[in-house]
Protein backbone atom coordinates (compact mmCIF):
# COMPACT_ATOMS: atom_id res chain seq x y z
CA UNK A 1 0.00 0.00 0.00
CA UNK A 2 1.34 3.55 -1.12
CA UNK A 3 2.24 5.64 1.85
CA UNK A 4 -0.25 8.49 0.38
CA UNK A 5 -3.01 6.29 0.76
CA UNK A 6 -2.31 5.51 4.65
CA UNK A 7 -2.04 9.50 5.07
CA UNK A 8 -5.33 9.61 3.26
CA UNK A 9 -7.08 7.27 5.73
CA UNK A 10 -5.84 8.80 8.58
CA UNK A 11 -6.78 11.78 7.81
CA UNK A 12 -10.73 10.62 7.26
CA UNK A 13 -10.20 9.08 10.56
CA UNK A 14 -8.95 12.35 11.78
CA UNK A 15 -12.22 14.15 10.76
CA UNK A 16 -14.32 11.13 11.06
CA UNK A 17 -13.30 11.26 15.06
CA UNK A 18 -13.37 14.80 15.12
CA UNK A 19 -17.64 14.53 14.13
CA UNK A 20 -18.19 11.85 16.62
CA UNK A 21 -16.63 13.68 19.46
CA UNK A 22 -18.54 17.38 18.00
CA UNK A 23 -22.02 15.13 18.14
CA UNK A 24 -21.04 13.01 21.35
CA UNK A 25 -20.35 16.97 22.85
CA UNK A 26 -23.80 17.86 21.83
CA UNK A 27 -25.73 14.90 23.41
CA UNK A 28 -24.24 15.66 26.47
CA UNK A 29 -25.19 19.51 26.00
CA UNK A 30 -28.65 18.11 25.56
CA UNK A 31 -28.57 15.51 28.50
CA UNK A 32 -27.69 18.42 30.76
CA UNK A 33 -29.94 20.79 29.14
CA UNK A 34 -32.71 18.18 29.97
CA UNK A 35 -31.78 17.29 33.25
CA UNK A 36 -32.40 21.34 34.70
CA UNK A 37 -29.05 22.36 33.47
CA UNK A 38 -27.37 21.30 36.86
CA UNK A 39 -24.53 23.68 38.28
CA UNK A 40 -25.75 26.29 35.61
CA UNK A 41 -24.01 29.65 36.63
CA UNK A 42 -26.61 32.44 37.58
CA UNK A 43 -26.56 36.01 37.42
CA UNK A 44 -27.55 37.77 40.54
CA UNK A 45 -27.24 41.33 41.04
CA UNK A 46 -24.53 41.46 38.33
CA UNK A 47 -22.61 39.00 40.04
CA UNK A 48 -22.37 35.15 39.27
CA UNK A 49 -22.87 31.79 41.18
CA UNK A 50 -22.43 28.46 40.63
CA UNK A 51 -25.40 26.15 42.13
CA UNK A 52 -26.02 22.30 42.67
CA UNK A 53 -29.28 22.21 41.79
CA UNK A 54 -29.57 18.92 43.22
CA UNK A 55 -27.77 20.17 46.79
CA UNK A 56 -30.16 22.80 46.48
CA UNK A 57 -32.93 20.27 46.34
CA UNK A 58 -31.54 17.27 48.57
CA UNK A 59 -31.05 20.27 51.56
CA UNK A 60 -34.68 21.85 50.84
CA UNK A 61 -36.26 18.46 51.11
CA UNK A 62 -33.98 17.62 54.53
CA UNK A 63 -35.56 20.58 55.64
CA UNK A 64 -39.15 20.12 55.10
CA UNK A 65 -38.90 17.10 56.50
CA UNK A 66 -37.19 18.08 60.09
CA UNK A 67 -39.47 21.09 60.53
CA UNK A 68 -42.73 21.35 61.73
CA UNK A 69 -43.29 24.71 59.91
CA UNK A 70 -41.38 24.98 56.92
CA UNK A 71 -40.88 28.96 56.23
CA UNK A 72 -39.27 29.41 52.88
CA UNK A 73 -36.76 32.73 53.91
CA UNK A 74 -35.84 30.85 56.96
CA UNK A 75 -34.18 27.72 54.88
CA UNK A 76 -32.67 30.82 52.60
CA UNK A 77 -31.16 32.40 55.87
CA UNK A 78 -30.44 29.15 57.35
CA UNK A 79 -28.45 27.89 53.98
CA UNK A 80 -26.87 30.94 52.51
CA UNK A 81 -29.34 31.27 49.66
CA UNK A 82 -30.79 34.44 48.57
CA UNK A 83 -34.46 34.15 48.69
CA UNK A 84 -35.11 35.66 44.99
CA UNK A 85 -32.51 33.88 43.56
CA UNK A 86 -35.19 30.63 45.00
CA UNK A 87 -37.79 32.72 43.54
CA UNK A 88 -36.07 32.79 40.45
CA UNK A 89 -35.31 29.29 39.74
CA UNK A 90 -38.70 28.11 41.06
CA UNK A 91 -39.27 29.52 37.23
CA UNK A 92 -36.54 27.75 35.77
CA UNK A 93 -36.59 24.43 37.73
CA UNK A 94 -40.12 22.46 37.93
CA UNK A 95 -38.60 19.90 40.62
CA UNK A 96 -37.86 23.29 42.68
CA UNK A 97 -41.50 24.61 42.48
CA UNK A 98 -42.68 21.29 43.60
CA UNK A 99 -40.76 21.50 46.70
CA UNK A 100 -42.15 24.94 47.23
CA UNK A 101 -45.25 23.82 46.85
CA UNK A 102 -45.17 20.74 49.36
CA UNK A 103 -43.25 23.18 51.74
CA UNK A 104 -46.66 25.36 51.40
CA UNK A 105 -48.66 22.64 52.18
CA UNK A 106 -46.98 21.08 55.31
CA UNK A 107 -47.29 24.74 56.70
CA UNK A 108 -50.93 25.09 55.51
CA UNK A 109 -51.79 21.71 57.61
CA UNK A 110 -49.94 23.06 60.10
CA UNK A 111 -51.83 25.82 60.95
CA UNK A 112 -54.94 24.25 60.11
CA UNK A 113 -53.93 21.38 62.47
CA UNK A 114 -53.07 23.19 65.71
CA UNK A 115 -55.53 26.12 65.01
CA UNK A 116 -58.41 23.31 65.30
CA UNK A 117 -56.68 22.58 68.49
CA UNK A 118 -56.46 26.05 69.75
CA UNK A 119 -52.42 25.45 70.00
CA UNK A 120 -52.10 28.58 67.13
CA UNK A 121 -53.40 32.19 67.65
CA UNK A 122 -57.04 32.10 65.62
CA UNK A 123 -56.16 35.51 64.37
CA UNK A 124 -53.06 34.39 63.13
CA UNK A 125 -54.34 31.31 61.47
CA UNK A 126 -56.66 33.59 59.52
CA UNK A 127 -54.22 36.04 58.51
CA UNK A 128 -51.77 33.72 57.28
CA UNK A 129 -54.12 31.58 55.39
CA UNK A 130 -55.34 34.27 53.77
CA UNK A 131 -52.14 35.07 52.38
CA UNK A 132 -52.31 34.49 48.59
CA UNK A 133 -49.52 31.58 48.53
CA UNK A 134 -51.89 29.45 50.66
CA UNK A 135 -55.52 30.60 48.69
CA UNK A 136 -58.10 30.70 51.22
CA UNK A 137 -60.29 34.37 50.90
CA UNK A 138 -63.13 35.58 53.12
CA UNK A 139 -66.16 35.22 50.93
CA UNK A 140 -69.72 37.01 51.51
CA UNK A 141 -72.62 35.55 49.48
CA UNK A 142 -75.55 38.17 49.19
CA UNK A 143 -78.72 37.15 48.04
CA UNK A 144 -79.96 39.26 45.45
CA UNK A 145 -84.18 38.72 44.73
CA UNK A 146 -84.27 40.22 41.09
CA UNK A 147 -88.12 40.12 40.97
CA UNK A 148 -90.17 42.57 43.11
CA UNK A 149 -92.70 41.19 45.72
CA UNK A 150 -96.35 42.00 44.61
CA UNK A 151 -98.56 43.43 46.75
CA UNK A 152 -102.21 44.29 46.52
CA UNK A 153 -103.48 48.17 47.02
CA UNK A 154 -105.30 47.15 50.13
CA UNK A 155 -101.72 45.66 51.76
CA UNK A 156 -100.10 48.45 50.62
CA UNK A 157 -102.95 51.11 52.41
CA UNK A 158 -101.99 49.20 55.41
CA UNK A 159 -98.38 49.87 54.95
CA UNK A 160 -99.14 53.14 54.56
CA UNK A 161 -101.04 53.72 57.42
CA UNK A 162 -98.40 51.64 60.36
CA UNK A 163 -95.87 53.62 58.65
CA UNK A 164 -97.86 56.96 59.38
CA UNK A 165 -98.69 55.59 63.29
CA UNK A 166 -95.23 55.06 63.74
CA UNK A 167 -94.23 58.02 62.24
CA UNK A 168 -96.70 60.36 64.70
CA UNK A 169 -95.06 58.10 67.64
CA UNK A 170 -91.77 59.78 67.06
CA UNK A 171 -92.81 63.19 66.55
CA UNK A 172 -95.00 63.00 69.87
CA UNK A 173 -92.31 61.71 72.02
Amino acid sequence: MPKGDFVKKGNAQLVADKAAKKEADKKTFEEKKKENLLKEPIRTNGSSITLDYDLLLEKFDKYIMETDYPIIKEFCVKEGYSYDTIEDLKRKLPALAQTIKRALQKAESYIERNALHNKVNPVFSMFRLKQPCFGWTDKQEIAINKEPTKISLDELDKLEKEADKLENKGENQ
